[in-house]
């Protein structure tokens, strides 16, 4: 079992332990500021620290946004960030140059017994401030660092906002976190730009290949409908027969798209399922091997090779939907990508206001009452915890023939 596999395999677990109590208890962000302990005596003016939940779509819904916005503040914070990740996560800050050092840890956040000896390291880097992405009010006080947290305005705010269903996007509350810790303060919400992803000259050139190499399976002209099945819960994962009715009706209206399904990790057999019900489309079919698993960067350079790229709400479409700006071995920026493919992001049971990204992405799936904002922000875990059982359906409010079209269109 490699390092990777180790993560991936120790985030589940420790997930699956966790209880109803201390899920709450992780609440503790939404409330005034307590515990907090500052150093204002000790503390490296241009060092910060920034912690994430342990899903790939926390990289870019509320690391990269804190990121963005610290160094929006502070622009000789650059380069002197430090992040806590997995190992998964941690390879989408492999040539990040506003990263400074990577801290993995296997665990969904730090664990004040367990990791010990990292919370030791963390504080002797006299942080001058402490974005907790998973908030862990234990391994935080140890850490000893001025901490950013969403005050009582803030808070009132984000409420309200829910309660008018305005759907503030998760990357919009983030940044608003960090504006108000720097002082920031205004009667909306902040508006940034998309999370930036750093993608090595290597990984684009690396996919180009690649995609050159299934194209030549299908005619010259055809359209390559990219397809990712899979996600970590039923919540956010649809069912094959959805996807299947839906592309396969595609496939019979035009005669030039043609297939290629990424592999599934976690319902293993789902990608195959599906194309087994496509069968008699085989030709204009192909499945992509599950192994070797292919890097984070190189997925996200991939999917910008095709011309349609059909998910759900999972980290590929935060992926997909990213800026990537190519950087060289040498560390020098280059141009950012220009992406041209039509990203479609099928929602179950979370909502696309906060998760999603509507004025870049076609959604399907609006309106389901799971999708309600406020019970969705404090216990989606919880929701996504109790649904593993896969009893209930989170798409059957949609028709397989919503597809089609967003497909055709």
């Amino acid at each position: 079992m490699n390092r990777i596999e180790k993560s991936i395999k120790g985030a589940r677990d420790f997930d699956n332990k966790r209880s109803l109590i201390n899920r709450i208890n992780n609440l503790w962000i939404l409330f005034p500021d307590i515990g907090q302990l500052h150093t204002q005596e000790r503390i490296d003016p241009t060092s910060f620290l920034v912690m994430m939940e342990y899903g790939i779509g926390d990289v870019l819904l509320v690391g990269i946004p804190a990121i963005e916005g610290i160094i929006d503040h502070r622009s000789d914070a650059r380069g002197k960030i430090d992040v806590v990740c997995n190992a998964v996560q941690a390879q989408l800050f492999e040539c990040d140059p506003r990263i400074r050092q990577i801290i993995v840890t296997p665990q969904r956040s730090i664990r004040p017994i367990a990791d010990g000896d990292i919370i030791e390291s963390l504080r002797e880097k006299r942080y001058a401030g402490v974005f907790p992405g998973e908030p862990n009010y234990m391994a935080l006080r140890q850490i000893e660092a001025p901490i950013m947290k969403p005050g009582i305005s803030l808070q009132v705010k984000f409420l309200q906002s829910l309660i008018g269903d305005e759907n503030v996007p998760m990357r919009s509350l983030m940044r608003a976190i960090v504006d108000r810790f720097f002082g920031i303060k205004s009667s909306t919400f902040p508006q940034p730009e998309l999370p930036t992803l750093y993608v090595p000259v290597k990984y684009l050139k690396a996919a180009k290949q690649y995609m050159q190499e299934i194209r030549r399976s299908f005619p010259k002209e055809s359209k390559l409908l990219l397809v990712n099945s899979d996600s970590s819960s039923v919540v956010t994962r649809p069912p094959t027969s959805l996807l299947a009715d839906g592309i396969g009706e595609a496939l019979e209206l035009d005669p030039t798209i043609c297939v290629c399904m990424l592999p599934s990790y976690t319902d293993e057999t789902a990608s195959q399922r599906i194309l087994d019900e496509l069968s008699q489309y085989r030709v204009r079919t192909i499945l992509i091997p599950p192994d070797p698993k292919p890097h984070l960067l190189f997925l996200t350079a991939f999917i910008g090779q095709s011309d349609i790229f059909l998910t759900p709400d999972t980290g590929l479409m935060h992926l997909a939907v990213a800026k990537k700006r190519l950087i060289a071995p040498d560390q020098q920026e280059q141009l950012i990508l220009d992406n041209k493919t039509k990203i479609i992001s099928i929602f179950g049971g979370t909502n696309s206001g906060v998760f999603g990204y509507k004025d870049k992405t076609m959604i399907i799936g609006l309106g389901r009452r799971e999708q309600n904002i406020l019970l969705n922000i404090l216990f989606s875990g919880l929701i996504k915890d109790v649904s593993h059982s896969g009893l209930k359906n989170f798409f059957d409010h949609i028709d397989p023939d919503e597809l089609t079209e967003a497909i055709l269109n």
